[in-house]
């Protein structure tokens, strides 16, 4: 679990629209994943006092992120974790729901990256949001496409943005992917049920996504399981008899018959193009490039 560049920037941001980070617990002691001394120059670059994370580069590693946190003006910071092993102040299994006492505790949950190695996703995840109190944030940071193996699962933007619903008592405030590495470049991601279409990405490289999300109420979770937002649309509005019959193009036909091969290469080269335009950081309809 960590705090790199990205995490803290997305910190920052919401420090600076108004978050409260009055108390803040973390999902797993994080550990800082960018150098002290970087840090506390983004710090004094946002207006932060930087002397409690500058304090960080003369002590030995491993460094963790709390000074980070009292930066931003927390006056408490927890920290949450199955095992005892890195100190954390709570010890509980995530796979497990989480004791009433700690509900609607905290200004700000920090997943650095530990959401992804907890099985029972569902029971976890309904953890962290009962954690956030009213008008509290949560900044998630996980992996998303070429992240197999990291960890139990890798995850899309459509389960985010159906699990923090108002339904569920939240709104995203942002989702950003960007490309694994300090120097990934940040994409604002659509909701599939705003532009009525799956968001699918093809990419070379390591990708992950960065939540900020803000809790609105305490209604209760998951009350009624989340939907994937094209099927529900399609439930609603499909007419099961009257799918059209898929048509091939009769015009291409003498073609095809002609010049199989040619024919067959251009049509493979032509769908690989529109398949891959279409599901890559250039379909500006899913993806726009945003300043960090």
């Amino acid at each position: 679990m960590g705090l790199d560049i990205h995490g803290l920037k997305l910190l920052l941001n919401a420090k600076q629209s108004g978050a409260p980070f009055d108390r803040v617990l973390t999902f797993g002691r994080i550990e800082m994943a960018v150098s002290p001394e970087r840090a506390a120059s983004l710090l004094r670059s946002r207006g932060f006092a930087s002397q409690p994370v500058e304090a960080l580069a003369r002590s030995t590693p491993p460094w963790y992120a709390e000074s980070v946190f009292e930066a931003l003006g927390a006056k408490e910071v927890v920290s949450l974790d199955a095992s005892p092993y890195q100190s954390a102040s709570i010890v509980h299994d995530m796979n497990q729901p989480i004791e009433d006492r700690h509900k609607a505790r905290f200004d700000v949950l920090f997943d650095g990256g530990s959401i992804e190695h907890v099985f029972n996703f569902p029971v976890a995840i309904r953890n962290c949001m009962e954690l956030v109190k009213p008008g509290g944030s949560m900044i998630i940071h996980t992996a998303a496409n070429n992240c197999m193996g990291h960890g139990f699962y890798q995850f899309s933007p459509e389960l985010f943005y159906r699990v923090f619903s108002a339904a569920n008592g939240y709104e995203v405030v942002r989702m950003i992917i960007h490309g694994s590495g300090p120097y990934g470049s940040w994409y604002d991601v659509s909701d599939p049920a705003a532009i009525r279409s799956r968001v699918e990405l093809i990419s070379f490289m390591p990708t992950q996504l960065l939540l900020h999300v803000r809790r609105l109420s305490l209604a209760p979770i998951f009350t009624v399981a989340p939907q994937q937002s094209d099927y529900v649309e399609a439930w609603g509005h499909t007419d099961p008899g009257s799918a059209p019959a898929p048509s091939r193009g009769a015009w291409a036909q003498p073609i095809r018959e002609a010049f199989p091969g040619l024919f067959g290469a251009a049509k493979a080269l032509r769908t690989a193009f529109r398949f891959y335009r279409s599901q890559s950081l250039w379909n500006r309809k899913f993806f726009r490039k945003s300043a960090e």
